[in-house]
């Protein structure tokens, strides 16, 4: 509370390109694990062989509802 008022903040929303590799999945880890973020979007290029699989499972924190895209 501030002066009587309720503070609320908004997470900010993270669309992690390179999802699928070893720098991308370390950042969609770390998204998954603050409460300020929210990883929204996975993306990858067209002849990756993990387009499809959840972001979440690929990193290694479950699965997160977000699959890695070409788009």
């Amino acid at each position: 509370f501030f002066a009587g008022v309720a503070l609320t903040m908004s997470k900010t929303t993270l669309a992690i390109h390179g999802a699928a590799g070893r720098m991308g999945r370390r950042l969609v880890a770390l998204g998954t694990q603050d409460a300020h973020f929210q990883v929204v979007a996975a993306i990858d290029h067209a002849a990756c062989m993990q387009i499809g699989k959840d972001a979440g499972e690929l990193a290694a924190v479950g699965k997160i509802g977000v699959a890695v895209s070409d788009q």
